[in-house]
């Protein structure tokens, strides 16, 4: 039997691309037109159906009862896919007109337009050039998203590889290294920094809560990581120093409870929160400066002054009370929360990564204008070079009170912290006006006083911390 395809480009046109027993549009796929043997057109997931309920192994035409067939007498119709390829039946929708195809593209916005809208504003300019626009055909977006296919299975591999690795860290299947630890950590925060998801998933949401939003979580994981590389790098100094050297401090060691270990852990939590409010550039410049601030501020449990671990000739129980990435760089929150507190011990970090500060045992005031306090027991220091300069003229200018800054410390500014510290660069150190400047280092080099410090005549502030001390 002779049968023309006439018919099939027939049907083509006068159902729409659709087939005539599913009515349900061609594609691909599943539903790719089928030529029947004798010339009409269904798709594919229909055939399949005529075939698998034949009868005498012959295939009734669904369009035409008369004609019969043998089956796997048929094949893909050609013709109609090559016609099926030059129409696209799931298009593109206009995001303002959902009822257009958005088949044109506009340099000038960057977006995907359809023709509704070129003849509305903004889209004024197409009239006059419509060089700004081109035709946007689907195959281009096919073309990349296929090439980002196996890009993401190997993403999807990786984020399974890392839930094994977590999984097996929690539930202690294996033994891990350090630097796999670390490696690990950093990889999961890769992966978190670009999700974008915003479905309600519950173990996101707990996290989100606990942290307040998305991207505190970030900087949590970064930050995390950061922190416990300082640790493990410093974890041999820590033990060091912190191993009993007499009764005392045997004694002192066993009575730590409970509540000392919480403590701990709290420190951890708000050093990771710290470093989430910096800039990458300024994270390990605080490490650095919580390292030195730590290990002087355990020296101060010792009671010996004359003990060579000590720098700082003092001894008693520090409490934080002002920490300025928390409580602002501005005069009245350092005045509300250090005046009227006793002896004080300040830690100033600069933005070339200095530590250093002073110690004054006069309560910090908020005079009417200033006042200058005498302070015998006053001194500076330096963590970052290990030096202790003490007062050699102008004794009543140990401290100075202002309400507006900060703090100060000697006559002309031996120390000077202004206002907004931390994005003006107009604090400054000029040694020599009550504290005795070191005139040489250990290489006997000739240095400079107004520098010493804070590593530059002005600087910027990355972080203070304020301690009162108690006997």
């Amino acid at each position: 039997m002779n049968f023309s395809y006439q018919s099939n480009l027939q049907q083509m046109n006068d159902y729409d691309n659709t087939c005539f027993c599913c009515k349900q549009n061609y594609d691909d796929h599943q539903r790719k037109p089928f030529l029947l043997a004798c010339g009409d057109v269904i798709c594919l997931l229909c055939y399949n159906n005529q075939k698998n309920n034949a009868k005498n192994k012959q295939v009734q035409c669904p369009i035409n009862s008369s004609h019969l067939y043998p089956i796997n007498e048929s094949d893909t119709n050609q013709l109609s896919m090559q016609k099926l390829q030059q129409n696209d039946f799931y298009p593109i929708k206009c995001q303002d007109h959902l009822n257009e195809n958005a088949n044109i593209y506009c340099k000038q916005q960057n977006k995907l337009v359809c023709s509704v809208c070129l003849q509305t504003d903004p889209h004024a300019h197409f009239l006059q050039d419509q060089s700004l626009h081109f035709a946007f055909e689907r195959k281009y977006l096919d073309e990349s998203l296929e090439k980002m296919l196996p890009i993401l299975s190997n993403e999807i591999k990786e984020i399974q590889s890392q839930i094994d690795r977590i999984n097996q860290f929690i539930n202690k299947e294996r033994e891990f290294q350090i630097q796999e630890i670390q490696n690990m950590i950093e990889k999961i925060f890769n992966i978190l920094k670009f999700s974008k998801n915003t479905n309600k998933a519950a173990p996101k949401d707990q996290i989100k809560k606990k942290l307040k939003d998305q991207g505190q979580i970030f900087n949590f994981i970064s930050n995390f990581s950061q922190f416990l590389q300082f640790n493990l790098y410093y974890r041999d100094t820590f033990k060091q120093f912190h191993q009993p050297r007499n009764d005392e401090e045997q004694k002192y060691a066993q009575g730590q409870n409970q509540e000392e270990v919480k403590a701990n852990e709290q420190i951890d939590y708000l050093v990771a929160e710290t470093l989430g409010k910096l800039e990458e550039a300024d994270r390990p410049k605080y490490l650095e400066f919580r390292r030195l601030v730590d290990i002087h501020l355990e020296t101060l449990k010792i009671k010996n002054l004359k003990d060579k671990s000590k720098l700082l000739p003092i001894s008693g129980k520090s409490t934080l009370i002002f920490k300025a990435t928390n409580d602002g760089f501005v005069g009245s929150s350092f005045h509300q929360k250090c005046n009227n507190q006793g002896p004080t011990i300040s830690f100033i970090l600069s933005e070339h990564g200095q530590v250093f500060g002073g110690y004054t045992s006069v309560s910090w005031t908020t005079p009417y204008s200033y006042s200058y306090f005498s302070d015998l027991k006053a001194f500076i220091f330096s963590l970052s070079k290990n030096t202790l300069l003490k007062q050699y003229q102008n004794f009543s200018h140990s401290v100075y009170h202002q309400g507006e800054q900060l703090m100060c410390f000697g006559y002309g500014g031996d120390i000077y912290i202004s206002y907004g510290c931390n994005t003006r660069s107009d604090s400054y150190c000029n040694l020599g006006g009550t504290y005795k400047p070191k005139r040489k280092d250990h290489k006997n080099q000739i240095l400079n006083a107004q520098d010493y410090l804070g590593g530059s005549v002005r600087f910027r502030v990355i972080e203070i911390e304020v301690y009162q001390i108690q006997a």
